[in-house]
């Protein structure tokens, strides 16, 4: 949101914005929590799984210090893995919104019911790790696919993206991963602040009219590499066996099927006594042309270009 205004009839006053740090805002106790609230600023029908997330381990089972944000899981069964900056993001946040993305990969539902279970158990709801699980296959619509679970969707949140990493997003989705860039503000209104989150990567227009049909090609490509025998976007389908390939006629954009190739017509002369002859052929009434001038003695004439049907003796 780049301009607010506070309007009285025909008078509109710019609002200057300001900082959640110098507003005394934290990360974790302010911007966190309002996202919690508020799933929506995440995408469409998000349920917030857990928050602060960082009982990692390695095969050793020594714990890593990594703290994931926020996780959430959408209606179509992908995990949303949520990255928070109350200032300007810095130019490797998108690193770090991956390695949280390929650490969750790894999670079933089990994993995810008992996270889910802590998290609600630390904001006084106490469910059963059953219920948990039912909650959350509930909120997919379908069938719960583990497949989907190893293909998180990110989003980072923060006041302010360097060129770096909007630069490096935009290829990152056109390799078909999934980030997106949201950006926090804050403007005080009449003894009130007011927070605004913006979309800033990708924008209706690009999901539209980029992004849609970059990923349509990868996957019709990844789809062509497991089936040879299937073309890519925007190819004829080939003929299926015993079949024939269809062919265009007239350029009229229309197909018919090809049958079997039937000779072409041959022109007939009438012959003097009532007998069909094949017609001689162009050259033949060229050569019979330039004779017939020299016979005379006339004077040499290039011939007309001949026509596809000569003409009928008499």
């Amino acid at each position: 949101m780049d301009h607010l205004f506070t309007v009285a009839g025909r008078s509109a006053t710019p609002i200057s914005p300001t900082e959640l740090a110098a507003e005394g805002l934290l990360e974790r106790q302010h911007l966190q929590e309002w996202v919690i609230a508020n799933p929506q600023v995440l995408g469409k029908s998000v349920l917030v799984i857990t928050a602060e997330f960082d009982r990692w381990a390695d095969s050793d089972g020594v714990p890593a210090r990594d703290r994931l944000d926020v996780l959430g899981l959408d209606a179509t069964g992908r995990l949303v893995v949520v990255e928070l900056k109350r200032g300007t993001a810095d130019r490797d946040v998108h690193l770090q919104a991956i390695t949280y993305a390929a650490l969750v990969s790894r999670f079933d539902l089990d994993t995810l019911a008992q996270a889910h279970r802590g998290f609600l158990a630390d904001r006084g709801q106490a469910l059963d790790l059953d219920a948990c699980r039912q909650r959350l296959l509930d909120h997919v619509d379908g069938e719960w696919s583990p497949e989907l679970l190893q293909r998180p969707r990110q989003v980072i949140i923060a006041a302010d993206f360097p060129k770096q990493v909007p630069h490096t997003v935009v290829w990152l989705s056109e390799m078909n991963l999934d980030i997106d860039l949201v950006q926090v503000g804050l403007w005080r209104v009449e003894g009130h602040l007011v927070a605004g989150f913006t979309k800033v990567y990708p924008t209706p227009e690009v999901e539209e009219f980029t992004l849609a049909p970059a990923r349509a090609e990868a996957k019709a490509e990844a789809e062509a590499r497991q089936h040879p025998g299937h073309n890519l976007v925007g190819r004829r389908p080939r003929p299926r066996p015993g079949q024939s390939r269809p062919r265009r006629v007239g350029g009229t954009g229309r197909d018919r099927p090809c049958g079997p190739r039937q000779a072409a017509p041959r022109c007939h002369t009438q012959h003097p006594e009532g007998l069909d002859e094949p017609a001689r052929s162009p050259r033949s009434h060229t050569v019979r042309a330039l004779d017939h001038v020299r016979r005379r003695g006339g004077r040499h004439r290039e011939p007309r270009r001949p026509c596809r049907r000569p003409p009928r003796h008499v």
